[in-house]
């Protein structure tokens, strides 16, 4: 009788976007629709799933965590990446991990502006009235924006971040937003999500924050709770698709 947890379903829809009937009767499914950050907790919440489905980043799957649970064997993420999990880690404990497509659309573009000229990484900043982040969170990534590149931007100017939250160097821009160094903030990602309810941003008058949701639409919740069913009975048939476990080494 297969165990399957589905994590981070905030908005309560994961089982109106797809149909879960589909898979074998006698497959159990869960679905928790608040997060745990603490490790002990989750690691007991999930211990006896044999698969565990997670939206995004929300939940983040490293080997301190994977290695607590000795019988999941199949860990399905929504999208072709995810950096909260930690693949090696995964396949070294025999763990398979799948992902999903992405609906049509670029919902993050929604979140903010339009028209752009090609420009040097400085004069970027230091001609923005407001700058807007749209790159992968990767090693070049992290740090992008620090005390340097803030101190450089109009005081009159606003810094938009709906890609990911440590691009930002996320102490400078407190500091910098404290000092009215620059006009303000419109965040959609953080370094630790859900923002804890202590954190300074929520002390500013100059932040407008969201909750991670530029994602999230009717038709991407679709595709990816489509094919999040999909992955499942894939792997239950014996024939799992998207995997993205690293290909052993030849």
């Amino acid at each position: 009788m297969p165990r399957i947890a589905v994590l981070d379903d905030y908005q309560g829809v994961a089982l109106q976007m797809a149909d879960w009937s589909v898979l074998a009767s006698d497959c159990r499914v869960q679905v928790f629709r608040d997060h745990l950050a603490d490790l002990g907790a989750l690691a007991d919440r999930l211990q006896d799933f044999e698969v565990v489905t997670c939206m995004r980043e929300r939940t983040p799957f490293r080997r301190d965590l994977l290695q607590r649970l000795p019988k999941l064997r199949l860990l399905v993420t929504t999208g072709m990446r995810n950096a909260a999990i930690d693949l090696e880690a995964a396949t070294d404990l025999g763990i398979l991990v799948c992902g999903t497509a992405g609906g049509p659309e670029s919902p993050p573009a929604e979140l903010t502006q339009c028209g752009a000229t090609l420009v040097t990484k400085d004069e970027l900043f230091v001609r923005a009235d407001i700058l807007t982040i749209h790159v992968q969170l990767s090693e070049r990534t992290r740090g992008l924006v620090g005390a340097r590149e803030l101190s450089l931007m109009k005081r009159t100017a606003y810094l938009v971040n709906t890609a990911r939250g440590p691009i930002v160097d996320e102490t400078a821009l407190v500091q910098a937003l404290q000092a009215r160094a620059i006009a303000g903030a419109g965040l959609d990602v953080f370094d630790e999500e859900p923002l804890p309810p202590d954190h300074p941003f929520k002390q500013l008058e100059n932040t407008l924050l969201m909750p991670h949701a530029g994602y999230v639409t009717e038709e991407q919740y679709r595709v990816r709770y489509r094919d999040t069913v999909e992955d499942i009975a894939a792997y239950l048939r014996g024939a799992p698709l998207r995997v993205l476990n690293p290909k052993p080494r030849s």
